[in-house]
């Protein structure tokens, strides 16, 4: 008698419509119509104690000789020892097991910390969609009280890879600038300072202020009125993109100046959710066509991988591990605290794609992209939708 063996490098996981095996080791997919031999097959292979192997019969002999010819597994004597391990049996780290030690390893869990936004002034709220989708600057009467922002910046020093943003509501009048300035030079962590490009290319007193920083200076260009003659390679320039129209408005101005630091980033704006979906989301084609090594497949099962990491300061002090939900607490706590808060609450690193109702039982929950912050504005159902 024999048995088939499916290799500890492959992935599947199906539905009502498909069933989809990944092979993370040479990157080739293949969909099966889900047949009620595939079926059953399926549900051998996903039982824990069977170790990735089912009987071959008459039945699923063809399917089995199939997922062979494709590299998948192996057809062997059912009396011959091939050791296979499920993929989901050598996770290797279990997040209740990383929580249980959060008392004691705190240099383990600084190293989740990835990047914080400080918004250094605006509106008192800055919960907006355009907030959420890029770091853009709200002008306003709030602002973040500057010796406030120069502990937490000592704290946030102590964790030299973090990447730290800094976003302007408007430079001249900024109460403050030249301290800040002063502390951001100062700093060895990765930075960078956001400013609109009015506040950047339409002031030339602005644009003095910030020439000590220039090289960590990002403009923010909205493609709806570009300022053409003024747009310079000396900072980095973001196009935020509307339309069909902005985006070819952006690339005549990116081949006018001859720009090399730049980049494009789609704008949802409530009316253009068609544009976003066809420059934005991925086909399917696309998602059975990436390269998906099993360290990212493990990775994406557990956590979001748009925004692990990261944190979100507002003018008024209070920290966000997502600007949509509940504070984790305040500029005033320490790093450990708010990423524990973060952890122990799960508003947003590890908010996988398989705890989202609509992803739970599709084929592709293994293979798509984790949620994405445009996603959830949008509040799309399914993104190859």
């Amino acid at each position: 008698m024999q048995a088939f063996t499916l290799f500890s490098s492959v992935f599947f996981r199906g539905d009502e419509e498909g069933v989809v095996f990944y092979n993370t080791d040479t990157y080739i997919s293949k969909t099966f119509k889900p047949t009620a031999t595939i079926k059953d097959a399926c549900r051998i292979l996903g039982d824990m104690d069977n170790l990735y192997s089912l009987p071959v019969d008459e039945d699923n002999k063809r399917f089995c000789e199939e997922l062979n010819d494709l590299g998948f597994g192996i057809i062997h004597d059912a009396e011959e020892l091939v050791a296979s391990f499920p993929p989901t049996l050598v996770i290797r780290k279990d997040w209740e097991q990383i929580k249980s030690t959060k008392g004691q390893a705190k240099a383990e869990v600084l190293q989740y910390l990835s990047e914080i936004t400080l918004f250094l002034g605006g509106r008192p709220d800055v919960k907006d969609s355009f907030c959420q989708q890029t770091e853009y600057p709200y002008p306003g009467n709030a602002l973040m009280d500057f010796s406030q922002l120069s502990v937490f910046l000592d704290k946030a020093s102590r964790v030299p890879k973090v990447i730290l943003k800094f976003i302007f509501p408007y430079i001249e009048g900024y109460p403050e600038i030249t301290k800040i300035i002063d502390r951001i030079k100062s700093l060895k962590n990765t930075k960078k300072v956001f400013v609109r490009d009015q506040d950047y290319y339409g002031n030339s007193e602005a644009r003095r202020i910030l020439q000590s920083v220039e090289k960590h200076v990002v403009v923010l260009n909205d493609s709806r009125r570009l300022y053409f003659e003024d747009i310079s390679d000396l900072v980095e320039n973001r196009f935020l993109i509307f339309d069909k129209s902005g985006a070819l408005a952006s690339e005549e101005c990116v081949n006018k100046r001859a720009l090399s630091n730049f980049s494009f980033v789609p704008i949802f704006d409530g009316t253009n959710e068609q544009f976003i979906k066809d420059v934005t989301f991925p086909t399917e084609q696309e998602i059975l066509g990436g390269t998906y090594t099993k360290r990212h497949l493990f990775s994406h099962q557990v956590i979001n991988s748009f925004v692990f990491g990261h944190l979100f300061v507002t003018p008024e002090g209070r920290v966000y591990s997502d600007l949509r939900e509940k504070a984790i607490g305040t500029i005033q706590d320490s790093l450990h605290r708010l990423i524990i808060a973060e952890l122990d609450n799960n508003y947003s690193w590890r908010r996988a794609r398989n705890t989202k109702a609509g992803c739970q039982q599709c084929r592709y929950l293994d293979l798509c992209p984790s949620i994405s912050p445009l996603e959830k504005i949008m509040g799309t159902q399914c993104i190859m939708i």
